[in-house]
């Protein structure tokens, strides 16, 4: 009967796979949902569900409850919607960092000395997605007072960049470039553009909080219009996550085949920091990364295009026409800041 419910799981996490790649995730929010109602019953989120059983079937549950942790904790990420686990109620340990019996999830980097266990990460990382939801999103996180927030915001970006610490330089999204491969860059845009949404969640901002995006919007046509202006207030984090956002977005490009299931996972993720790129722009022509930042965004222009008009998502269409609309501005601050310098060369009077 055991095993009979365990593969009933798997089925679950399965079609919480295919669903969550869909535009609407309430199929998948249901299904994980009950998915985790059959877990609570077989107790595999405790360590006494495994008195009594097999050393390879205790090894295969483990397994499966950390895949459902990490649905669980991506799909409240999308939805901001509560995880349906608390962490308060687990007391497994993470998959390992080294194991000689359970390999699932390690990666070899090729360099013959870099192993690297992904799942573990991955893990790691949703337990920081679900403590990211209770401070930004939870009611209680929301009654916090200003200076408690300010300090758990910090601790959270400090836990993400602990975690970042502990890929192997091997695997960061500069080396992943250089090999121009697939199967792992692809893998790893999982791990960097979550990471980007956190750090968004944390400074507040992404291609789908309106109210920051359209202030952005206003500063930037009173700048094309030469219209005084008051750029929005600067963001504690700004330049970490503008980092970030220049990592993934090198690192998604770079995927010689993206197929459109792939990208319309991570289109949020994309434009948001294509927009945070932007963004960084105005004012800013003599940031050292001006120009290949402008170049990301005209190579990544008519994928977001084509992204946003089949992912049928009002939310995602709105953020892509913002987007495309700040970067026309940015575009224009460009060639009239080229202009300038023409004119101040020709003329030293100027």
């Amino acid at each position: 009967m055991s095993d009979l419910r365990l593969d009933s799981l798997q089925v679950m996490l399965g079609l919480v796979l295919l669903f969550q790649r869909m535009p609407n995730m309430r199929p998948a929010a249901v299904l994980i949902s009950t998915a985790f109602r059959l877990i609570h019953e077989m107790g595999i989120h405790r360590r006494e569900g495994y008195e009594g059983i097999s050393s390879a079937e205790a090894l295969q549950r483990r397994r499966v409850f950390w895949v459902a942790y990490i649905l669980d904790r991506d799909i409240s990420m999308r939805t901001r919607q509560p995880p349906v686990h608390q962490d308060a109620n687990i007391d497994l340990d993470l998959p390992p960092v080294r194991s000689s019996t359970d390999r699932a999830g390690f990666i070899d980097a090729g360099d013959g000395c870099t192993h690297f266990n992904f799942f573990r990460s991955r893990a790691q990382l949703a337990q920081i997605q679900g403590q990211v939801h209770e401070c930004i999103f939870s009611v209680q996180g929301r009654s916090r007072p200003a200076d408690e927030a300010s300090l758990e915001i910090a601790r959270l970006r400090g836990l993400l960049a602990q975690w970042r610490a502990q890929i192997p330089a091997a695997l960061s999204a500069e080396a992943l470039i250089r090999t121009r491969g697939t199967v792992l860059p692809k893998a790893f845009c999982m791990l960097y553009a979550t990471s980007l949404s956190l750090l968004g969640q944390l400074t507040r901002v992404n291609a789908i909080e309106f109210d920051w995006v359209n202030r952005l919007l206003r500063h930037a046509r009173n700048v094309h219009a030469g219209l005084p202006s008051v750029p929005p207030a600067s963001l504690e984090g700004w330049d970490a996550l503008v980092e970030e956002s220049r990592s993934f977005v090198m690192l998604f490009l770079s995927i010689p085949k993206k197929d459109i299931a792939f990208g319309r996972l991570y289109c949020c993720s994309l434009i948001s920091g294509l927009m945070f790129l932007s963004a960084n722009c105005i004012g800013k022509s003599d940031h050292a990364y001006y120009e290949s930042d402008q170049q990301l965004g005209l190579q990544a222009k008519d994928f977001v295009d084509q992204l946003s008009q089949l992912s049928r998502h009002d939310g995602i269409l709105a953020a892509q026409r913002a987007y495309t609309e700040l970067d026309r501005h940015v575009e224009r601050l460009t060639h009239g800041a080229r202009d300038d310098s023409v004119l101040r060369a020709l003329d030293p009077m100027m």
